[in-house]
């Protein structure tokens, strides 16, 4: 048993046979393939015992496969809190950031900080103030359950924020609350009001 391998401009035939008819191009029997690189002359060479057949230039997959332990994957400030949900999008998450609305381990940071397990992060959202820990580094935004995961509010936040509530609800009680809704004079009075 031997191979033949016959050159063609656009394609390469392996050929596998016994007799001097297999030897000739048009007794063909087994794949053409098609194929972009030269190679030398068409040889005879031996057919392997496992019946595979390996080019000498055909690179290694292994040489531009990345080593999962080399890679560390680093997530920006504004992505982790686009991910777990404390913003709608990316460039809100930005405009706190650079606002002084977040601060990372007790100082105000920037957009691109990374994000490591175990920080302290301080969100300002309306009236709340939240301190969390984080859990997890992730890129992709998640559900609300799974968002929940990747961090861990504090036992003085969630006591400071509760008080806060509190105080808002015992606070509306006592607001004046007017009968009914302006009309529109009186809005234009109220505005010129605020105005001055």
């Amino acid at each position: 048993m031997f191979i033949n391998i016959f050159w063609h401009p656009n394609r390469l035939a392996i050929v596998y046979g016994n007799g001097p008819r297999d030897n000739r191009p048009d007794g063909m029997k087994l794949r053409k393939l098609t194929f972009r690189h030269t190679i030398s002359p068409p040889v005879s060479i031996p057919r392997p015992a496992s019946g595979i057949i390996r080019l000498p230039f055909q690179p290694s997959r292994s040489r531009f496969m990345p080593n999962p332990a080399e890679t560390t994957t680093q997530v920006r400030l504004d992505k982790w809190l686009w991910a777990a949900r404390f913003y709608k999008t990316r460039s809100l998450a930005r405009e706190q950031i650079e606002g002084g609305k977040v601060h990372y381990n007790g100082q105000r940071s920037k957009p691109g900080k990374a994000v490591e397990a175990g920080a302290l992060i301080r969100v300002w959202q309306g009236q709340d103030e939240r301190e969390v820990r984080v859990l997890q580094v992730s890129e992709q935004r998640k559900s609300a359950p799974l968002a929940q995961l990747l961090y861990e509010e504090t036992e003085a936040s969630l006591k400071k924020r509760a008080e806060n509530s509190e105080a808002r609800r015992f606070n509306s009680q006592f607001a004046p609350s007017p009968e009914r809704r302006p009309d529109k004079q009186e809005r234009r009075q109220l505005i010129k009001v605020k105005q001055y």
